[in-house]
């Protein structure tokens, strides 16, 4: 009998309890009157852009590094944690740092993800954007502190450049460099168009109105999986887009299909551990059947409670793999193989106890 393996998909957002790590930098940040304004100072002036890890993000390295993690928890700990003892990264480092702090501080906050373009109207293509979204008094505001801590000069070296601009800009303005993935976040009643936006021209009428607010409450009360489905499909109302948003419409689908199995990484990782424990169990009952049961080892007893121990670990597995509902036409192939695998092993572990109890 073969073992069972399956891949598991990270998903973009992460949510993990506070750590020491985010405590100590709390320590460190000089609050004044405004604290996101403190944090969001701390974050331009101490954390520096990484130029070598965005090359590695360019040509698609940097990804291996990720791939080494099981589940976005840990890949999530992986990111703060480097940023804040190296004191650089990228902007989705600055703005899932940011989030972690301003969240221990009690506010109300989120990780954008976007793409983005030139005062000038230059769109950057190559890569997407992360920034933040904060809940402020009732209000929710807009904040980058990647560009609020300088810029990158000829694609090669950071420029440190305090721009206090970035700090709770309004919608307005940062909706001329900034274009959220998902539209609800330009927290605008008449949001642009993708293409808007690249065309550098102005909502059109005819364009989808939001309550935003009273969308954005709705929607952080929702599950995962039903938020990226509603994200995707406030997106697909956008029209089309530069390719970005393309790949990230299929990567977030795939995760809302995929997100019951690594959603659980630890009770996937446990189920698949007891099955391929009861194929061991299984297939080395069947080479001390062939050799006739020789040894002291291979009593019928023996033998009778390893099948036995075999029968409930598949029985489990296939509880569990029952349970799961994904929507993803692959997984959904793997898992139905999964079963027919499973019950043919354990109708076969039946079979032999059937035999056992004859001799």
């Amino acid at each position: 009998m073969k073992k069972l393996s399956i891949l598991f998909l990270l998903i973009s957002q992460f949510s993990f309890a506070q750590s020491s790590f985010v405590t100590e930098t709390i320590k460190g940040i000089e609050f004044k009157e405004d604290t996101v304004k403190s944090v969001f100072d701390w974050l331009a002036h101490n954390i520096k852009y990484d130029v070598k890890k965005m090359k590695q993000i360019e040509n698609g390295t940097f990804g291996k590094k990720l791939s080494e993690f099981r589940n976005k928890k840990e890949q999530g700990r992986y990111l703060l944690e480097t940023v804040i003892k190296r004191k650089k990264g990228v902007c989705e480092d600055y703005a899932l740092l940011f989030d972690e702090l301003v969240g221990a501080l009690g506010y109300e906050s989120y990780v954008v993800t976007g793409y983005t373009k030139t005062a000038e109207g230059k769109l950057n293509r190559k890569i997407g954007h992360a920034w933040n979204a904060i809940k402020v008094n009732g209000t929710w505001q807009l904040y980058d502190a990647t560009w609020g801590a300088g810029y990158v000069e000829d694609g090669r070296k950071f420029v440190k450049s305090y721009g206090k601009e970035w700090c709770d800009m309004p919608a307005t303005e940062f909706a001329k460099t900034h274009m959220p993935f998902d539209p609800v976040w330009q927290l605008a009643a008449n949001p642009m168009t993708y293409s808007d936006f690249e065309n550098n021209t102005e909502a059109a009428k005819s364009a989808t109105s939001y309550d935003y607010e009273s969308l954005i409450t709705a929607y952080l009360s929702k599950s995962e999986k039903e938020k990226m489905k509603e994200e995707v499909s406030r997106s697909k109302s956008l029209g089309k887009g530069i390719r970005l948003i393309e790949s990230w419409r299929k990567n977030t689908t795939k995760n809302a299909n995929l997100y019951d199995l690594h959603s659980q990484p630890e009770l996937m990782d446990e189920t698949f551990k007891k099955y391929n424990n009861s194929v061991d169990l299984f297939n080395d009952y069947i080479k001390a059947k062939n050799k006739n049961f020789k040894g002291r080892k291979w009593t019928p007893d023996y033998a009778k409670q390893n099948l036995k121990k075999a029968e409930g670990q598949i029985s489990d597995a296939i509880a569990t793999f029952k349970s799961v509902s994904v929507e993803d036409k692959k997984a959904t192939r793997s898992i139905a193989k999964m079963l027919r695998d499973a019950d043919k092993l354990l109708k076969a572990v039946g079979e032999e106890l059937d035999f056992l109890e004859k001799m």
